[in-house]
């Protein structure tokens, strides 16, 4: 049985004439019979009887029509929904999320991905990247929204928002009251550390330790090759971020500890940027 034999008896049951079936599925009265019959071999049974008007269903083609009727909406189901799913508007999102991320930000896109795809399945897991990254690479994820390492191999970042960095301290401390607060004025502090796993805190680490080691393993004045050669060899300084800071210090001579650091643009205390985080070799949306 072909689905185009039963639709061309469906449009045949609808004008209850050859004729006019005919013209209206743009084939010619032969092929329309011909169809017709193919379809009564399949079933063994008579659908139609013609009549001097044109025809007129038998009891088993009234309720071949009924059936016929309940098939389309199927089919036209069907293809709703998988243009839904091509779409992204149905079927089901597994995101990864740090817990340090704004609950403002998410709920927001949350709310607006109900309204928009209501029949979306949302899994939400809060967890670090140390458990998300390898998730995401191995399929369990599909996104994840994370303060992410500057270089992610295999994975598209985009990015979403900044989020400022601010250094809490008594109102007797020597910084209390500065309206601006640089990066080499907290080397030195003792720090209160809360989750050591939080992005903010991992990115402030890693900054004061390049911070020192520029400060102290470097002589000036140095071109950038010495100062990058000065980075091989460390072992507390993550690869991922020797890589960038590589790749984006400008090749020039510096003069000072401070000349490198506005050139990376760590004139104060760092920023952080969230991003979200896929899999695959074109931007995510």
């Amino acid at each position: 049985m072909e689905l185009r034999d039963i639709e061309y008896f469906a449009v045949l049951a609808e004008h209850g004439h050859f004729g006019r079936a005919a013209a209206a599925l743009g084939i010619t009265q032969p092929a329309l019979s011909k169809s017709l019959r193919r379809l009564e071999t399949v079933l063994e049974v008579k659908l139609v009887q013609r009549t001097a008007k044109g025809v007129e269903l038998t009891t088993e083609g009234s309720a071949l029509r009924l059936r016929v009727n309940e098939l389309r909406l199927s089919l036209q189901s069907v293809t709703r929904e998988i243009k839904e799913i091509a779409d992204g508007r149905v079927g089901s999102l597994r995101v990864g999320v740090g817990g340090a991320i704004s609950e403002d930000l998410l709920s927001s896109a949350f709310a607006r991905l109900r309204q928009e795809a209501p029949r979306t399945k949302l899994d939400v897991i809060v967890s670090d990247n140390d458990e998300m990254v390898p998730a995401l690479r191995k399929g369990e994820l599909d996104l994840i929204v994370n303060y992410m390492p500057i270089q992610a191999e295999g994975l598209v970042c985009e990015h979403l928002c900044h989020d400022d960095y601010v250094v809490c301290a008594s109102v007797g401390h020597r910084l209390s009251g500065r309206k601006r607060v640089e990066l080499r004025d907290l080397l030195g502090e003792r720090w209160a550390w809360a989750e050591p796993s939080l992005g903010a805190q991992q990115k402030l680490r890693e900054h004061v330790k390049m911070r020192n080691h520029i400060t102290k393993n470097v002589k000036y004045p140095a071109t950038k090759e010495e100062i990058v050669t000065t980075f091989k060899g460390l072992h507390d300084i993550k690869p991922d971020d020797r890589k960038w800071f590589e790749e984006t210090l400008p090749s020039k001579t510096y003069e000072s500890p401070d000349d490198v650091m506005k050139a990376l643009g760590w004139e104060v205390a760092p920023e952080g940027t969230a991003t979200a985080a896929a899999s695959g070799n074109k931007p995510a949306k």
